[in-house]
């Protein structure tokens, strides 16, 4: 497999969607960029083309008017980059006979008080 590349896995279904050698790579690392992506990626897909990889955490800020100003910068990941696929290669996979587990976590604990997740969980939906 080359790079970059993508797989989409159920383990559930025993089955799996290889995105390999991609036609095109649609990166975003600027706002300003981040509109003509969507617009590139959008024809890619209207031409019939697959799509796989990622939209940062931090995209979602250009997706509502109101968060646009505080977009944090210093951001060391692209805000989207897609590969542009003719289509993924289908595969099986191994079932595994062991239980299905996210695996462990260890020693969580909360950052916030009760009281400090509830104001700003209000916070988040009065914006």
């Amino acid at each position: 497999m080359s790079l970059p590349s993508a797989i989409f896995r159920n383990d559930e279904r025993a089955h799996q969607l290889v995105f390999d050698r991609p036609s095109g790579i649609i990166v975003a690392h600027e706002a300003e960029d981040f509109l003509p992506a969507l617009e590139i990626a959008q024809a890619a897909h209207d031409a019939g083309k697959w799509l796989a990889g990622y939209f940062s955490y931090e995209a979602g800020y250009l997706l509502e008017p109101k968060l646009v100003p505080l977009l944090p910068g210093g951001r060391r990941a692209p805000l989207v980059c897609l590969g542009i696929f003719d289509a993924p290669v289908e595969q099986t996979v191994v079932r595994s006979h062991a239980p299905a587990t996210n695996g462990p976590i260890f020693d969580a604990r909360a950052a916030w008080s009760s009281e400090d997740y509830a104001k700003r969980f209000a916070r988040l939906h009065n914006h």
